[in-house]
């Protein structure tokens, strides 16, 4: 898994990509343990946490969201995206934002009302998507 893991940092989108859709089928599949998904939730967002390509964060949300509906506890998954919001880069903030925002977390707008009047456009996108899909 580590070494699988390490094809999170290549400089090569195209690796990365490839890497993400990897892990996305061995998790469908049902070949992950609980145990290295938490492991690979955790690797994800330090990586993240560093990634500036909005379709590389778009993927590995993907990969988070499949972890979130196919694998360990949806609570597990959103609950660490939450901790790590304040030091991700515009790319991932604005996907965490959909990310958290289509969660069941009851108090989410509060987490993520600090970001409604970032100076960043996709920050402020991802804020207006959320308000207008929940009606607000």
């Amino acid at each position: 898994m580590n070494m699988l893991m390490e094809n999170a940092k290549h400089p090569e989108l195209g690796i990365r990509e490839l890497f993400v859709d990897v892990l996305n089928g061995l998790i469908a599949g049902g070949t992950v343990s609980l145990g290295e998904q938490e492991y690979i939730v955790q690797r994800l967002l330090e990586e993240i946490a560093h990634e500036d390509d909005h379709a590389m964060c778009a993927y590995i949300f993907g990969l988070l969201k499949a972890i979130r509906d196919n694998g360990i506890s949806r609570h597990v998954v959103t609950e660490a995206i939450v901790r790590r919001l304040p030091g991700l880069r515009p790319a991932g903030l604005a996907h965490a934002i959909a990310f958290i925002g289509s969660s069941n977390r009851a108090d989410k707008m509060a987490v993520l009302a600090p970001y409604m009047n970032s100076a960043d456009d996709s920050i402020r996108g991802a804020m207006a998507d959320l308000l207008h899909s929940s009606g607000r």
